[in-house]
């Protein structure tokens, strides 16, 4: 097959785990990185031998050898490097959220669909191989319809107000950068926004959301009770409840095994260990996207993405919480 050259937009943590699943793969190569700090992507070229390297977007996206850009770089900057790459003709695999918000995704989707350049967020637990197997039985109504769904994400992070999770210039606070991963699998497990959504939050001293809990209702009677935290770890446990049986996901967002307890059975559990770190599943669907021809997954669809970034919207309302610039 052939070789997929990438490039990398932000070079912090989350594009040194990418790398490593990146590497696991003989027909894709790391060609270029850039950041708005020459010196960090100058480190990022000499330790993970890469080409080219650049401290602005616009020369990585100018680049003809590079094929598909992963933007890694904070919420903020996700649209202003997405449409940099996408405006060069670059295929784009953008870190979640998607955007900042709702109106910066639709201008997003509208240029890439427009040009017909391919788009996908990186919502990576969303390829992985217990994901697509609880989709698999869901579908089979394995556990019946389902009628609750209860999962969280929550971490305790170390406070520092210059830090992109307490940071509002950042688009920083708990919902964008893990209360996404619940909202998202609501999205997936029901296939549809929620009819009715009420919620709360914890509002920090630097203006944030540190915290905050979810309720949605849809059209069927259906519920889901999500929750994020900045301050505190929950169980990561997602739990899907049907008429049939439970699902239970320890672990949700990186998971490696499912539980199915159906009426009258013992419980059965699936075992799918990470042939890396979980990043790799998305790198796979992306390349072969690009290979197929596609502007988009169907895995994880654009217009998916604007309806969680619509939900996020109306979460952060009810909040009152407005970004610098928004």
């Amino acid at each position: 097959m052939k070789t997929i050259n990438w490039g990398i937009i932000g070079c912090g943590n989350i594009a040194n785990k990418f790398i490593k699943a990146l590497k696991t793969f003989d027909n894709a190569k790391l060609m270029g990185v850039a950041s708005k700090s020459g010196d960090n992507a100058k480190q990022y070229a000499k330790k993970y031998d890469v080409p080219y390297f650049y401290n602005n977007y616009n020369d990585l996206a100018l680049n003809p050898e590079i094929d598909v850009v992963y933007i890694a770089n904070s919420h903020n900057f996700h649209k202003e490097s997405a449409m940099i790459c996408i405006n060069n003709g670059k295929a784009v695999l953008c870190e979640k959220s998607l955007t900042v918000n709702a109106a910066e995704a639709i201008q997003l989707v509208n240029a890439a669909r427009s040009k017909q350049v391919f788009l996908m967020e990186a919502m990576w637990s969303r390829f992985q191989p217990v994901t697509r197997k609880v989709m698999e039985l869901i579908e089979k109504k394995i556990i019946g319809d389902i009628r609750l769904l209860t999962v969280g994400f929550g971490f305790k992070a170390n406070y520092d107000e210059g830090n992109r999770l307490f940071n509002p210039r950042l688009a920083g606070g708990a919902l964008l950068d893990v209360g996404i991963y619940p909202v998202s699998l609501a999205s997936l497990i029901f296939g549809k926004k929620p009819t009715e959504i009420k919620s709360n939050a914890v509002i920090g001293t630097t203006g944030v959301d540190e915290s905050s809990s979810y309720f949605f209702t849809y059209d069927n009677g259906e519920t889901a009770l999500l929750n994020s935290s900045l301050t505190y770890k929950n169980s990561q446990l997602a739990t899907i409840i049907g008429t049939k049986g439970i699902i239970q996901i320890p672990s949700f967002w990186m998971a490696e095994k499912l539980i199915v307890e159906i009426e009258n059975k013992n419980p059965v559990t699936y075992d799918y260990p990470l042939r890396c770190n979980g990043y790799e599943y998305e790198i796979e669907e992306v390349m072969q996207c690009l290979r197929e021809g596609k502007t988009e997954s169907s895995i994880m669809p654009l217009d998916e993405s604007l309806d969680i970034m619509q939900t996020m919207d109306q979460l952060r309302s009810q909040w009152n919480l407005k970004y610098p610039g928004e």
